[in-house]
């Protein structure tokens, strides 16, 4: 029987379902991408995935043979050119860690950084939201972009917590094309001048070189996201690419490598933004008029009365 034969069934064209599906996969690459910020890559399971879109394993594993590949393509959907060419090591989980590498080293670690809370549009803090509230939180993060130096103490945390703060004040002015404010600037210039006193010149995997620190460093993770943050505001073409979402108590940073690219997940913030938008529409045609009939209303609105 096809759709056409059974009552409250449309029959999609191969174009609609194409989207249908389209759709589908980028919601199941968004949950990938969220739980690898939430538990990072060693604690990604296609169960915990799965949960977290709503789904079953057999939904991923029809798409992708393994956890490895499903990470990769979830970098890929939300780095651009950075997962576009994925390397090959033969081995899926050193392939994994060298893209994780890769974005650490090419601006968007300051930006993840500055992500690891919530933001009001006051600039205030999420509470609920916020990861770094323990000192062994600021080095768990680090780990999950390879970024394991000694663990800090309080005092280490709370000089993370404030360049955090400074780092968002600055990128969020510079998306909405204003000047940064002269508090957050001398405070990111006050952590790369440790950073560099700190760190030797050292080349890296990709033949360029850049700064590295001892892994016995307490500051590590402090110093890695001040230097990333220094690139990022000496490269205008990226600095072209930044926006700041502007869903509601959001206010995340990222680099809108397609030139499309409005919210930070359109899984979350884009999909609220239109149940609330729908919702209102609702709301205004169900709401009565209060003088006279709707076609009155509109011609006194219009002025054609």
């Amino acid at each position: 029987m096809s759709a056409t034969d059974r009552p409250g069934l449309i029959e999609l064209t191969p174009a609609a379902a194409r989207v249908e599906l389209q759709a589908l996969e980028a919601a199941l690459l968004e949950a990938a991408w969220d739980e690898l910020q939430a538990v990072g890559y060693a604690n990604v399971t296609m169960d915990g995935v799965a949960a977290r879109a709503g789904t079953s394993k057999s939904v991923l594993y029809r798409r992708w043979p393994n956890r490895a590949q499903l990470v990769i393509a979830a970098m890929r959907q939300h780095g651009g050119s950075i997962a576009d060419r994925p390397p090959d090591t033969g081995d899926l989980r050193a392939d994994v860690k060298a893209v994780l590498r890769h974005m650490r080293d090419r601006g968007s670690l300051c930006l993840e950084f500055a992500n690891s809370t919530d933001w009001t549009a006051e600039q205030e803090i999420v509470k609920d939201q916020d990861v770094l509230l323990e000192p062994d939180s600021l080095n768990r993060w680090g780990e999950r972009l390879g970024l394991a130096g000694r663990p800090g103490g309080p005092e280490e945390l709370e000089l993370a917590r404030e360049l955090r703060g400074a780092l968002h004040a600055i990128f969020s002015a510079l998306a909405r094309g204003d000047k940064p404010d002269q508090p957050s600037l001398p405070r990111l210039q006050f952590t790369y001048a440790q950073a560099v006193a700190a760190g030797s010149i050292r080349d890296r995997e990709d033949g360029a070189f850049g700064l590295a620190w001892s892994q016995d460093e307490t500051r590590l993770v402090r110093f890695a996201v001040a230097a990333d943050a220094f690139a990022l505001l000496t490269d205008p073409a990226r600095l072209a690419r930044l926006r700041r979402c502007p869903g509601r108590d959001c206010g995340w940073l990222f680099l809108d490598t397609s030139g499309r690219r409005r919210w930070c997940s359109m899984a979350s913030c884009g999909s609220r933004e239109k149940m609330r938008r729908m919702y209102a529409r609702k709301r205004a045609t169900a709401l009565p008029a209060p003088n006279g009939s709707d076609s009155e209303q509109r011609r006194n609105h219009t002025g054609l009365r």
